[in-house]
């Protein structure tokens, strides 16, 4: 399928356009793209200052998807888990 300009322009007109185009579109896409770089930079950024080994690490709830009860605990320093308590509660 294809289409057509009308009314009809010059071959070399038409090479022009579609080369103008082409570059607006280019332009659209590299500051698109600058949004989401930016945004996935600081994303990146935060992960990093998580993972970094820091005393005396962060403290983590666990539990289940099925349940909110607490399950246990879990501490880390960085990417190392340090310590780990199970929590069992008898009713």
């Amino acid at each position: 399928m294809s289409a057509q300009v009308w009314p009809p322009i010059p071959h070399e007109q038409l090479i022009k356009e579609e080369e103008d185009s082409l570059a607006a579109e280019l332009e659209w896409l590299l500051e698109s793209l600058q949004e989401a770089l930016v945004s996935l930079k600081s994303g990146l950024e935060e992960c990093l200052a998580l993972l970094k080994p820091d005393e005396p690490g962060t403290t983590l709830a666990l539990s289940t998807h099925r349940s909110e009860t607490i399950k246990g605990f879990v501490t880390r320093v960085g990417t190392r888990i340090v310590k780990g308590v199970r929590i069992d509660f008898l009713l």
